[in-house]
């Protein structure tokens, strides 16, 4: 295979900009699919599945993560598994208890979160959410920062 010198100059600058302008782009593109249909599997505006929402958008700014949920949950740095004090662009994921990883969303900061659920949506997922994302909320697993190394 090949790599297009447009991607490495996409990675590379993606590997000297800050982590809040890389994160700020992820929200940004993320949230431009509000409403792009949910499809398993999807990678693509046509249509995303939870981790290929988040596989496109970080991956649009030089970051290469897994394809799967419960493989992009080993990617970066551990946070507080607490949504409400999660950063832009920390991802959260959920499953049920005492299960595995079974959904990710894309941090925009204080509780609300963008994901690929029924449909590419914001949703609150803060202690004490109501409405759709009260479920979530419930199933909290744990937040990572995919633009920091992992804690040795």
């Amino acid at each position: 295979g090949f790599v297009r010198g447009r991607e490495l100059e996409r990675a590379a600058s993606a590997g000297r900009r800050n982590r809040g302008a890389v994160a700020a782009a992820v929200c940004r593109r993320a949230l431009a699919c509000l409403g792009v249909p949910y499809r398993w599997g999807g990678t693509s505006p046509w249509g995303f599945d939870c981790s290929g929402l988040v596989q496109w958008a970080y991956g649009l700014e030089g970051v290469a993560l897994p394809r799967d949920a419960d493989r992009q949950a080993a990617a970066g740095a551990v946070r507080p598994p607490d949504p409400a004090r999660a950063r832009p662009g920390d991802l959260v994921f959920f499953g049920p208890p005492g299960g595995g990883i079974t959904h990710v969303a894309i941090a925009l900061g204080g509780g609300d979160v963008v994901h690929a659920h029924g449909r590419v949506r914001v949703d609150r997922v803060a202690p004490g959410a109501t409405g759709p994302g009260a479920r979530l909320a419930a199933m909290v697993r744990q937040v990572r920062d995919p633009l920091a190394r992992p804690m040795p």
